[in-house]
């Protein structure tokens, strides 16, 4: 009986850096966003963060380290994340790995086995647990005020309900105060505006097109061949590409297009 309780996991998580593939030697995946590592399922990406990186290398997390990966939350602020498939590791910190649990490959840097690890710059510890307050505070200021607004609507055309002095006082108040906010086609208009802007708003304002590093997926070709000479990966495993060797280079294609 298959057991529905735990999730599927990816065949592997992707990540595009900006950084040259050999940093990555030393085992140390500094964070930037919110203390956690976040990656996709397919490097063919191209939504969100994926669609605007100048990426000079891949990362790809495969085999055992898979388990320190989580799909991100679908709900908050960033709800589109966890839609999309994007995954995140499961706890605050940097990611880090030993030199005999790695491959490179060009610009490919495979990793089999990992850990997160405590930050240990004090400046980046304080600005990336300040990332995260900001991100909880949205997450909370959001659906507090779409609550309000609904108790109120609500209660006032209760007046046997408890709270509807309290509806009626707050309502009256919005009324004089912010007449035009006070109609239920304006706050859709609002509210449909704020879900746009989180979904796409990022990519107005940069309006930037992927790189790619020439020959990656070859390169992602050879460093799954070489873990799994290395015994880092069993010869069966499958990444969830469908990988070909063509006329001296490989192809791959994404199986999942949004990732």
């Amino acid at each position: 009986m298959i057991d529905k309780s735990k999730k599927p996991k990816p065949a592997a998580v992707y990540h595009w850096s900006t950084a040259c593939a050999q940093q990555f030697d030393a085992g140390h995946f500094k964070v930037k966003t919110q203390g956690r590592l976040y990656g996709v399922v397919s490097p063919h990406a191209r939504w969100g963060v994926s669609k605007t990186i100048k990426g000079l290398s891949l990362l790809v997390f495969a085999g055992p380290v898979l388990e320190d990966f989580a799909r991100h939350p679908r709900w908050g602020g960033c709800f589109f994340k966890g839609w999309l498939g994007q995954y995140w590791t499961r706890a605050f910190g940097d990611y880090r790995w030993e030199p005999e649990d790695m491959v490179r490959c060009g610009s490919v840097v495979l990793v089999t086995r990992g850990r997160i690890a405590a930050i240990t710059d004090i400046g980046r510890l304080w600005d990336q647990r300040a990332r995260v307050w900001i991100m909880r505070l949205l997450d909370l200021v959001h659906p507090g005020l779409a609550a309000t607004l609904a108790a109120i609507l609500i209660l006032e055309d209760h007046p046997d309900w408890p709270g509807h002095s309290w509806a009626n006082d707050m309502s009256t108040f919005l009324q004089h105060h912010q007449p035009q906010l006070w109609q239920w086609e304006v706050m859709a208009v609002v509210f449909g505006v704020w879900v746009l802007f989180t979904l796409f708003g990022g990519e107005w304002l940069k309006r930037r097109q992927s790189t790619r590093p020439e020959g990656w997926e070859n390169d992602l070709w050879r460093a799954v061949s070489m873990a799994k000479a290395q015994g880092l990966l069993p010869q069966d495993y499958d990444i969830g590409l469908v990988v070909s060797q063509s006329q001296g280079h490989s192809q791959a294609e994404g199986l999942d297009p949004l990732g």
